[in-house]
């Protein structure tokens, strides 16, 4: 597993809840979750509506902010 940072340093493992923009627009920040860390990204799941389910996205470590 690789090691990643989040914009501020702060190491990124699977289950640390994170911040990220949404459609590439930081008017529409989301809080997720890190599902997988992977080789040069993570993915994300995060939920809009709970009827809908989780969906996943894939950030780049150093575009996403730990909380």
């Amino acid at each position: 597993m690789a090691d990643h940072n989040d914009v501020r340093g702060v190491a990124l493992e699977k289950g640390a809840n994170v911040v990220f923009c949404l459609a590439g627009s930081c008017k529409r920040m989301r809080v997720g979750t890190v599902t997988r860390v992977l080789p040069k990204t993570v993915e994300i799941g995060y939920q809009l509506d709970p009827r809908r389910g989780t969906e996943y996205v894939f950030r780049s470590p150093e575009d996403v902010a730990r909380v």
